[in-house]
């Protein structure tokens, strides 16, 4: 081998360490990047605790929720201990994590969200750490029922709640209007 082709060989090596592909064209070598290789979504590997935690998130479906992009906000949660996950450490900040995914999917159920409203797993184990809150379920209470004023809507009122309809025959409005309330204080003093 000649100077001039071992130093050609050193100059493609030396573009090559810098992530650049070298190709011969008509007018000499040109250096381009290389073309960036992605994985494709079946041949990403997840960790089993990720998985577990993928399969308990409340649904967005249609909505997106890259699973990815979860993945890094997964793994950047986890405290690195010398370059190294810790076992000690990132296995509670698992369970955390974790949790917090069953106590927001139990909030979303309970609550009726939308899909569309409810959080992407990025954004939920994002720096904010929302996986670290309560999300507790309150059960409101119940408003008592009141037979409305006007007469019109007093059949639709008695039918819906299942009281007595149609009113007794030689009834007169007021009279059924008070045999309603009193059946609807009665379901009030069950609650």
């Amino acid at each position: 081998m000649n100077e001039i082709s071992e130093l050609k060989q050193l100059i493609i090596a030396g573009f090559e360490a810098l992530g650049l592909e070298v190709i011969k064209g008509d007018y000499g070598y040109i250096a381009t990047k290389k073309p960036k290789q992605t994985r494709k979504a079946s041949e990403r590997v997840y960790t089993e605790s990720f998985e577990q935690a993928w399969k308990l998130k409340p649904s967005r479906k249609p909505h997106s929720n890259s699973k990815v992009d979860a993945f890094r906000a997964w793994n950047a949660r986890i405290p690195i201990n010398g370059g190294f996950p810790h076992d000690g450490i990132d296995d509670k900040w698992k369970k955390d994590m974790i949790d917090g995914i069953k106590r927001y999917a139990a909030y979303v159920k309970h609550e009726g969200i939308e899909p569309r409203y409810v959080m992407q797993l990025s954004t939920f184990l994002g720096p904010s750490q929302h996986f670290l809150e309560t999300w507790e379920i309150v059960d409101k209470p119940k408003e008592k029922l009141t037979v409305p004023r006007e007469y019109a809507k007093v059949d639709a009122f008695a039918i819906k709640h299942n009281l007595t309809y149609p009113a007794p025959k030689g009834m007169h409005y007021p009279e059924y209007k008070h045999l309603l309330q009193n059946e609807i204080d009665k379901i009030n003093e069950d609650q």
